[in-house]
Parts: structure tokens; sequence; C-alpha cells
């Protein structure tokens, strides 16, 4: 499942990367985060995932971090 994200971000963030749009990314990435934590939630029956656990899976297989790629504006 992390590598679907992975390969998913990259491509956005090449997509929406252009200066000027890094707020954008930012709510792409936080949006990425929201909807991994509701299918990693939805996968079990007996114990939800909490915030803290889904944290340390984080932490452990980091989502790539959105940059940019294509300056259109200044140096």
């Amino acid at each position: 499942m992390n590598g679907r994200c992975q390969t998913f971000s990259p491509s956005a963030s090449n997509y929406f990367g252009v200066s000027g749009n890094f707020r954008s990314l930012l709510l792409l990435a936080q949006a990425a985060k929201r909807a991994w934590y509701k299918w990693l939630c939805r996968r079990s029956q007996r114990k939800r995932l909490t915030w803290e656990r889904f944290a340390d899976l984080l932490e452990q297989h980091p989502l790539p971090r959105p940059r940019i790629t294509v300056r259109i504006w200044g140096p």
C-alpha cells in the first residue's frame, strides 16, 4: 500500500510543483496522509488504528516530501 502512495506523490509533485503552489502541495500531502489513515483503519475489524500508531508508521515508512520542481517566477 505504501508503494502506491510513493508512486503517486512524486508524479503529483512534479505536475503541481511550480513556484507559488507550495501551499497546495502541502494540502495534497495532508490529504494523502488522511486517505492512507482511512484505508488502514478499514482493514481491521477488531481494533482501530490510532493516530499515534499511524505517526509511528509514517516514521517507519515516510511519504515523499512535497517540493518545487519548476521555478516559473524568480531565480
